[in-house]
């Protein structure tokens, strides 16, 4: 190829380079155009800003807030984005350059043959570069030159080279793009950190500020374009540089690293674009969980107005029933009509909302990145931030409790109408009652005037809560909102750089006021702990006299019922209510909840016994765990086809002839009668109960249970035993006469779950028609509730009390239903309020458990209860001593008579408490 030839196709492919990287320019100055062209209106509007912020304590104050600053600030502004797209066209027209260049290769030759003089004479004047050139000379010149790998070689290694003078371009684009976002966002802090209850900011020094950045910015996108351009112009002599020096393609090596480079190049800057749009979005979709929490707002105030009016109305309806009252046809006092609903239901209805809301538009995760290089950074300075989790858990803090204490407040006017309404009704029914009794009219009506002065004064002090309620709404949606965006800002910007552009003092102030002041806070506790440590270790070593204790002035012995915190009066239930918690062994299979493994295993045991085998059940469990209750419906389903016999051990047995007399007298045999014989002649269900009663801890106490395991196994074959125990008593008389090896089945009735218990109570309950209201959570440390919904510890009341039930009653049906009504602590216009089952600090009490006491409960534990004298008995004492140490045991609360067999139990409100204490003993 001559070089008039060569030089003509490297002409031509020297303007096509130049048209591309023209149109490169183009791409990246039309985004850079468009972004100003927003940021100088966004500087319009912000210039003239008011800034400053009164507190509102009305929803319309955060709606003007979005419609009036948020529309131009910030949905306006997000608008133009989705229009413009700075970020994605500069992206795009990269990529089309990068596109452009395998088109342009694929017109050259790919070989050119062409001398080293042509060759040198056609691109040394364009190289600008006289030792190059002569450098070109000296080096071998293969007579085929491979143009188009040359050339491509040259496109990838000019594109690497390009990327520092690209990136420039990207990150001046991102940043456009976040400042579009902060005159919204000084306005934003500015106004809810007011709404919300806090300090405002220095408004006017962030507008200086923001104004300096816009100018800077500027400056730095000019530099860009123009750095672009400069590279564009001097395209043809990099070419010819580049030609002179390489005459062979770059090996597969580079090659392949070239192309590595240039991917993650674009990996990062699109990874910078998605976490700018992120920010964007966010921004944009928090501004819309304002709205929405502003209809949720007003949709919690027109249920509570709605509420209000119909009790007025109910409450006029009495009024004008007093006021007409004597007259003919006169009604009856008229019926409640209207159900409240609680403060906590109409927080936890708004919380619940805005929940689902952030659900559906509130990114889970997205990655945050303050973009400040060019070319990609170390892994590490990626934040990965959680947007919909910093929501939620700043509407379950500070928004919820805000909220919950407006809708307290309302809760607590409506019900002050209600309990005044119900008043009324008892003067009335009570001055009616007496009339009745002592034939005087006047008695009746004295109280009818009496209990219409009580309405009228009610009606007219009754003030509507809604202004109350919405200033607590507006706190509890702007903190929500403030603390989120104050979250985000912190994780996206690193403490450090959020204290510089918030001006250090008035960050700290404002991570102060809510409730972030545990870097201070846990200062002061570390340099507390340390100096108690430092005394603690000189006192051990002897430098330091030990410290004089402060003598207690009082002590006061704990009891059982003030350590569980239990009410000592008696409740005033309704009648089905006693009836339904009455405690008392099922008779109604419908209440027997989580039975079904147990009675599937009674069932079992029938099948079997009734092929021949020889069958024996022992049920072993609590007192009060359901034994009875599980007994009683298997005689009334699995055994109803059957003669049973079923008693339970009223007395305490010692003795083989104890057991026979005892047998006799339950078969109805004349006493001496062979028991084992009439055992074995007639096919029947033996089911007795309270088999600790066999038995007395002491020497010679054990023949009654021997004979009556002696005749389980000789008449298992005809007679199906089913009997009953607690689990201590098993374990005992396990160990020490090997009553497991005599039962075919062994049923556990303390194999009981949460969710069982609870279905147990809930189903009785929800039979009283009162509805329930649970306690609300114990006050605690913020940041301790922060921590529990950071590891998802957090419950809801319901799950909360229940949890605590069942570890208080360890898992006892008997004890839960008894805690349960100890628990109860009022019953308001059909509702019933619990109070939440505390976990009790025992240690006091415990701690005045004398070694001689906790065996004495040891011992009732394994016989079920004990006498005076069984406790003589066993312990080997004289019977005043033993009355004496009873005695103590039931003034701290810890026994009780029992009331079916004589002798005292354990309480079952104690039974965790004795438990704990024989633990501690390494008695059980």
């Amino acid at each position: 190829m001559r070089s008039t030839e060569i030089e003509a196709v490297l002409d031509a492919f020297l303007v096509e380079q130049q048209a591309r990287a023209q149109k490169l320019i183009s791409a990246f100055e039309s985004a850079w155009r468009d972004t100003q062209i927003l940021l100088a209106a966004q500087s319009d509007i912000f210039r003239t800003h008011p800034g400053r912020t009164e507190p509102g304590v009305e929803l319309s104050a955060i709606e003007s807030l979005m419609y009036e600053s948020g529309r131009p600030l910030l949905f306006d502004v997000v608008a133009g984005l989705r229009r413009v797209k700075p970020q994605e066209r500069a992206l795009s027209g990269l990529e089309d350059y990068e596109s452009a260049a395998e088109d342009l290769l694929s017109r050259l030759p790919v070989e050119v043959e062409v001398p080293k003089q042509e060759w040198l004479s056609v691109l040394t004047p364009q190289a600008g570069s006289p030792l190059l050139a002569l450098s070109a000379r000296l080096r071998h010149h293969p007579e085929v030159l491979p143009l188009r790998e040359l050339l491509g070689c040259f496109f990838q290694q000019e594109s690497n080279l390009r990327a520092r003078l690209d990136g420039a371009v990207f990150v001046v684009l991102a940043k456009a793009v976040l400042l579009l976002l902060e005159p919204w966002q000084h306005v934003r802090r500015e106004a809810l950190g007011v709404l919300a209850g806090h300090h405002g900011g220095s408004f006017e020094e962030q507008r200086q500020r923001w104004m300096e950045a816009l100018v800077a910015l500027h400056h730095q996108g000019e530099d860009a374009l123009q750095n672009q351009a400069a590279w564009a112009a001097a395209s043809t002599e990099r070419v010819a540089q580049f030609l002179l020096r390489h005459s062979e393609p770059f090996p597969q090596p580079q090659h392949q690293e070239l192309l590595d480079g240039r991917q993650n190049l674009f990996r990062y800057w699109a990874r910078q674009r998605r976490s700018v749009n992120a920010a964007v979005e966010v921004e944009y979709d928090l501004g819309q969980a304002a709205l929405e929490g502003v209809s949720c707002g007003r949709a919690i105030l027109l249920q509570l107005d709605q509420e209000q009016a119909g009790l007025l109305q109910e409450l006029d309806t009495v009024i004008y029933w007093l006021q007409t009252f004597g007259l003919d046809n006169t009604a009856d006092f008229p019926a409640p009509q209207n159900n409240l609903v609680s403060g906590e239901d109409h927080a936890s209805d708004w919380q619940r909302r805005l929940e689902s809301f952030a659900e559906a538009h509130i990114p889970q995760s997205c990655d945050a990145l303050q973009p400040r290089k060019p070319l990609p950074v170390r892994t590490g300075a990626w934040r990965q931030i959680y947007p919909r989790k910093v929501f939620l858990a700043a509407l379950d803090g500070i928004g919820h409790s805000r909220v919950l204490e407006g809708c307290r407040e309302a809760e607590a006017v409506h019900r002050s109408v209600v309990r005044e309404i119900e008043r009324t009704r008892e003067v009335v029914e009570f001055g009616l009652e007496t009339a009745r009794e002592e034939g005087q009219g006047a008695i009746a009506q004295e109280s009818v005037s009496n209990a219409l002065a009580l309405a009228i004064y009610q009606r007219e002090r009754t003030q509507s809560p809604r202004a109350l309620v919405e200033q607590r709404l507006v706190e509890g949606l702007a903190g929500a909102l403030f603390l989120t965006h104050f979250t985000l800002e912190q994780r996206r910007l690193g403490l450090v750089a959020q204290l510089i552009r918030n001006r250090g003092s008035a960050a700290f102030e404002t991570a102060r006021e809510l409730g972030f002041h545990g870097t201070s806070e846990g200062v002061r506790r570390f340099t507390l702990a340390a100096g108690a440590a430092y005394r603690s270790a000189l006192v051990k070593i002897g430098w330091e006299p030990p410290p004089v204790e402060a003598l207690e002035q009082v002590a006061v012995r704990g009891y059982v019922d003030e350590v569980l915190n239990l009410r000592s009066d008696v409740y005033d239930l309704p009648m089905i209510y006693r009836r339904l918690f009455r405690l008392a062994p099922l008779q109604d299979p419908r209440f027997l909840v989580g039975r079904e493994t147990e009675m599937g295993a009674l069932s079992t045991a029938r099948s079997l016994w009734d092929a021949g085998r020889g069958v024996a059940v022992l049920i072993v469990g609590a007192r009060g765990s359901g034994k009875t209750s599980m007994l009683n419906c298997a005689v009334a389903g699995r055994f109803a086809d059957i003669p049973v016999v079923q008693s339970y051990f009223t007395r305490r047995l010692t003795t083989a002839e104890d057991i026979h007399g005892f047998l006799c007298e339950l078969l109805q045999l004349p006493a001496g009668s062979d028991v084992t014989g009439a055992l074995r002649s007639t096919r029947r269900v033996m089911i007795l109960e309270e088999l600790e009663r066999t038995f007395l801890r002491r020497l010679g106490g054990f023949q009654a249970i021997h004979e009556l395991l002696r005749i389980i196994s000789a008449t298992s074959r005809t007679t199906l035993w089913v009997l009953s125990m607690n689990q201590h008593s098993y374990r005992f008389l396990d160990a020490a006469v090997g009553l497991g090896e005599h039962f075919s089945h062994r049923i556990n009735a303390m194999a009981v779950t949460p969710e069982e218990l609870k279905s147990a109570i809930l189903m009785r309950h929800h039979l009283s028609g009162l509805r329930l209201q649970y306690p609300p959570p114990l006050k605690a440390d913020p940041r301790m509730g922060r921590l529990r919904a950071l590891l998802g510890l957090q419950q809801d009341p319901e799950a909360r009390f229940f949890d605590s039930l069942y570890r208080q009653s360890e898992g006892i049906f008997r004890s839960a239903f008894e805690l349960w009504q100890k628990f109860m602590d009022r019953v308001e216009g059909g509702v019933l309020y619990l109070r939440q089952p505390e976990e009790p600090d025992s240690s006091a009490l415990l701690a005045s458990l004398t070694l001689a006491d906790s065996h004495t409960l040891h011992a009732i534990v394994q016989h079920g209860s004990l006498t005076v004298e069984d406790h003589a008995g066993i312990f080997e004492c004289t019977l005043e001593d033993s009355r004496l140490r009873l005695e103590k045991l039931i003034a701290l609360e810890f026994l009780e008579p029992d009331p079916l067999y004589p002798g005292l139990r354990i309480r079952p409100e104690a039974g965790r408490l004795v438990h704990m204490a024989l633990y501690r003993m390494n008695l059980i």
